[in-house]
């Protein structure tokens, strides 16, 4: 019988280090010149060059937000460890999570079997009121506070009645949407331009036909 580990405080350090657009940094020869073969091969350099640039630039700039963002996990660490913390403090000012910064840290009561393998290995033999080793994830460094736990039980109406409600409404949503965007399609059907995709399907030059 699965318990329901509840009363988790959450607080979330991300990490945010957008990729590189490198569609910038490639040569062009403008339109309707033939380059050389020397000019080819030097737009080729050039593109190789300038890609090989984008992605240590992109490297450089993760590691250096990997740097910051344990740092400041570091600090916040050090935080949580000293007599008297006040976790709830601590995620409001610290966590990058604004949803669950704004309770205080708070997550609600959360099943076991939804809680991540990494989350539930830190939680298994934490005590009431422990606090969680920081623990990575994919969206950043988490740290957890385990304030309850319960045992598995079915729940009584009164307390699913608001998940219900909003998950109807989410479903009945969805269904309005699906329906309107099928009488737009019946009302406006979609039109294939034939002379365009004849041209994308045209075998290219100096390839055969497929048969």
């Amino acid at each position: 019988m699965s318990a329901l580990l509840g009363g988790v405080s959450a607080l979330a350090l991300l990490l945010n280090t957008g990729p590189v657009d490198a569609r910038g940094l490639q040569p062009s020869l403008g339109r309707g010149v033939v380059p050389t073969q020397a000019a080819q091969q030097a737009a080729t350099q050039a593109a190789q060059q300038a890609a090989a640039a984008a992605a240590q630039s992109q490297k450089d700039a993760e590691k250096a937000a990997e740097e910051d963002a344990r740092k400041r996990l570091d600090e916040v660490s050090k935080k949580l460890k000293q007599a008297g913390a006040d976790f709830a403090a601590i995620a409001r000012a610290s966590s990058e999570d604004k949803a669950t910064a704004e309770r205080d840290g708070g997550r609600g009561w959360v099943a076991e079997s939804d809680l991540r393998p990494e989350i539930r290995t830190q939680l298994a033999g934490l005590s009431k009121a422990g606090v969680t080793e920081p623990v990575r994830l994919n969206d950043g460094w988490h740290i957890l506070k385990l304030l309850d736990t319960e045992a598995s039980r079915t729940r009584s109406l009164a307390e699913v009645r608001d998940v219900l409600v909003e998950r109807i409404r989410a479903e009945r949503a969805e269904a309005n949407r699906r329906a309107y965007l099928a009488e737009l399609l019946k009302q406006n059907p979609a039109v294939v331009n034939e002379i365009a995709l004849s041209k994308v399907l045209e075998p290219r030059a100096g390839t055969a036909p497929v048969r």
